[in-house]
């Protein structure tokens, strides 16, 4: 891709870039919205959107095809928007006050650790290409995925709900 961008290359680096962290910022209402304490909704859909991302981005680096890198990264973008969103609220649904400034920074600093994914997968790529790589990344977001929604499925058969704590 690097040689048919030729002198751009640069400029579509930075575009790339600012189109991943506008989608992260435009999702985070909708993200909100879609968050349910007592339900998985955000988390089930930020992977979904990570692994259709991941997707994407392993067609992008096999066709590369500027488009549809163009098109990853805004879907990789706005599950970045929805993680961070996800994980701000459950800092705040876990912490009590007093810890809650602590937490928040604590969180934020970990998360900031995933901006060096990338540079660990291009480490990787020396050995491993683009595009068989991406899909083994997708392939275990699915396997988050599916374990999230088997522990929310497992959690919510063993916690009583309302109508069953009123007939005890």
């Amino acid at each position: 891709m690097r040689d048919r961008l030729g002198n751009n290359a640069l400029m579509f680096s930075a575009v790339v870039t600012m189109l991943t962290m506008v989608a992260g910022i435009m999702v985070q209402p909708l993200a909100r919205r879609v968050n349910h304490p007592e339900r998985p909704y955000l988390i089930a859909t930020a992977l979904g959107i990570v692994v259709a991302g991941l997707l994407l981005g392993a067609m992008a680096a096999a066709s590369e095809q500027w488009w549809l890198i163009a098109v990853a990264a805004l879907v990789l973008g706005a599950d970045y928007g929805c993680c961070l969103v996800y994980g701000l609220t459950e800092v705040q649904r876990m912490a009590d006050p007093a810890n809650l400034g602590r937490l928040t920074a604590l969180f934020q600093a970990v998360a900031c650790l995933g901006f060096g994914a990338p540079y660990l997968l291009a480490v990787v790529e020396h050995v491993l290409s683009a595009t068989p790589l991406l899909l083994v990344v997708a392939a275990l977001a699915a396997l988050a995925l599916a374990l999230a929604r088997t522990t929310y499925r497992a959690g919510r058969g063993t916690t009583p709900g309302p109508a069953a704590a009123a007939t005890s």
